[in-house]
């Protein structure tokens, strides 16, 4: 997982950080988080979302720790969402990656308005939420089976253990 969190932040901070859609950068960091949750509880959410979130932190000029509280909250609502078993059904899971990238946004503009850092009533609010939301349902695929995979347990005992 520490090599697939870095690999996602370097992206997003060298080459898909520079994309934009009416000035909108995505956020795959945040879809990482979510599909984390999604596929491995709150916990693991939680700290995969605070990792994610202090690595983040180190590339942004916002107040240091802010990605990281809001990637942690996120982590773990996403997480759960476990107790729906969406990970079950592909499509769910992968809609819900959206919908909890979408609560990101909206936990981020929050923040920032409380912080008296940005204002959250502006139109950019609503289209935010909308790319980085359906940007993070198509790579969702992705996110979730990179997710999966790297969580899976590997090596002799995890062989034994589906054994049993």
């Amino acid at each position: 997982m520490p090599l697939l969190l870095i690999t996602i932040v370097v992206l997003q901070h060298s080459g898909v950080g520079g994309l934009s859609i009416s000035g909108i950068h995505p956020d795959i960091i945040l879809g990482l988080v979510c599909a984390t949750g999604i596929v491995a509880g709150r916990e693991k959410g939680a700290l995969i979302g605070f990792l994610a979130g202090i690595l983040a932190d180190s590339f942004l000029v916002t107040p240091y720790g802010l990605s990281a509280l809001i990637y942690t909250v996120v982590g773990y609502l996403a997480g759960e969402l476990e107790r729906f078993e969406l990970a079950e059904s592909k499509i769910v899971s992968f809609l819900a990656v959206g919908a909890m990238s979408g609560v990101g946004v909206l936990l981020f503009y929050g923040t920032e308005f409380v912080l008296g850092i940005h204002n959250p009533l502006s139109h950019q609010l609503l289209a935010e939420v909308s790319v980085v939301s359906l940007l993070n349902v198509v790579i969702s695929p992705i996110l979730v089976f990179s997710a999966r995979f790297s969580l899976k347990p590997s090596g002799v005992d995890s062989r034994f253990e589906s054994r049993r």
